[in-house]
């Protein structure tokens, strides 16, 4: 069956939405609809109601006569979007906690459960492995923020955890990258990580919300997103100062 201008731009948009999260295109990337349709064969319409609607998002930019491009990255949009995470999320939860039923425990138990079945992802890891730990992380959050009552809320965060995912895909890339020829890095920055993943304070979470002790689960979720808040903050940080050293480097040689 052919596909109808709406289902075409619609696997545009989700193609190209899955490549800027997942790093698969660059932070300020040209976006050229010629150049995309020649890789991918979505028709010229598709790719530019793709585009827009991803501008919508802030995962594209557009500007006169430059056409579109992947949305910059930044140090100081990363720790924002840390500050406003804690805020969504925090409410969020401590509303699910208050009108949380029973099959909202049941779905927060089940979801916990496949996270704990995924391994965390280390640094040289196929993309595949990253791609099913978040996936899964994705969905415990999802679940313990279930029973808020503010689609509001709901939206925002998943706003929030795009532009986060395609931070952490950025920083996963780098990371490989900037490791490959130093083991010591390698094991250092694959534990700054790995603490931003670990399994204990996402059970916390579970224990506290199930428990319905809403101040203990806010104090928890404030401390786990500003946990993984600073550890990618610091792993940009120490990427960036890689990459000044090796241009450097090289235009010293």
């Amino acid at each position: 069956m052919d596909e109808t201008p709406q289902s075409s731009s619609e696997a545009a948009y989700e193609r190209l939405r899955q490549l800027i999260l997942e790093g698969g295109l660059e932070p300020g990337e040209p976006l050229r609809a010629s150049t995309l349709a020649a890789s991918f064969g979505f028709g010229l319409t598709p790719l530019r109601e793709a585009l827009t609607r991803l501008q919508s998002e802030h995962l594209v930019t557009a500007s006169f006569n430059r056409g579109f491009k992947v949305v910059d990255s930044s140090a100081e949009e990363l720790a924002d979007l840390g500050r406003v995470r804690t805020m969504i999320e925090t409410q969020m939860l401590c509303e699910a906690i208050e009108h949380g039923d029973q099959d909202w425990e049941v779905a927060l138990v089940a979801a916990h459960h496949q996270l704990s079945r995924t391994p965390i992802p280390g640094l040289g890891d196929p993309q595949e492995r990253y791609q099913d730990w978040y996936r899964q992380h994705k969905a415990f959050h999802e679940a313990l923020t279930a029973a808020s009552r503010s689609p509001w809320l709901a939206r925002f965060s998943v706003q929030i955890f795009a532009q986060l995912r395609r931070y952490q895909s950025k920083i996963q890339i780098e990371s490989t990258g900037a490791s490959t020829q130093d083991s010591g890095l390698r094991a250092e920055l694959d534990a700054m990580a790995r603490s931003a993943m670990a399994l204990e304070g996402h059970t916390n979470l579970m224990d506290a919300a199930l428990a319905r002790d809403a101040e203990t689960a806010a104090r928890l979720m404030r401390e786990h997103v500003q946990l993984s808040s600073h550890v990618y903050c610091k792993l940009q940080d120490v990427l960036t100062g890689l990459a000044s050293e090796n241009a450097l480097g090289n235009a010293a040689q």
